[in-house]
């Protein structure tokens, strides 16, 4: 199985293939470090599960090109992107934000939670709190790629 991670946060990517590689040897890591560049990938590979950041750049960060900003919902595009070609790639939002946006626009984490379950049911599996300090996230990320997993092979 194909697990594509689309994250632009270096120390956050490190610790989720990691976790990945040590708990999950038959799975095959892909890493995008942009909305367009994870949706490169799953129109061109095969991908069986999505871990998605929520905040992320438009494009690859590289010399020539600054990454087109940071979209604060860019794992909400993504999956909207998903949705609009009726691709049903399992995905879990793992976000080290607690409050996304600010003024009228301000969204908590238990908002994003919501709005992720009413609009992206059918692909977003779950909303992981990441914290850098403690490891407790890990054990509700294993949980959701464990449930994911058995059932893709059932």
């Amino acid at each position: 199985m194909n697990i594509l991670i689309v994250e632009d946060d270096e120390n956050k990517r490190s610790q989720l293939n990691s976790f990945i590689e040590a708990n999950y040897q038959d799975l095959t890591i892909i890493n995008a470090y942009s909305i367009q560049k994870g949706l490169d990938f799953v129109f061109d590979e095969k991908i069986d599960l999505i871990i998605l950041d929520m905040t992320l750049p438009t494009y690859d960060i590289t010399p020539d090109e600054p990454g087109g900003g940071t979209n604060i919902f860019g794992g909400c595009d993504f999956l909207s992107q998903l949705d609009r070609f009726d691709i049903k790639i399992p995905a879990i939002v793992v976000t080290q934000f607690e409050i996304f946006g600010s003024g009228p626009k301000t969204m908590t984490l238990n908002g994003l939670r919501e709005l992720l379950e009413k609009e992206y049911s059918e692909t977003c599996h779950g909303l992981i709190y990441y914290n850098a300090s403690s490891e407790a996230w890990l054990s509700e990320l294993d949980s959701y790629i464990h449930s994911i997993v058995n059932s893709t092979q059932n």
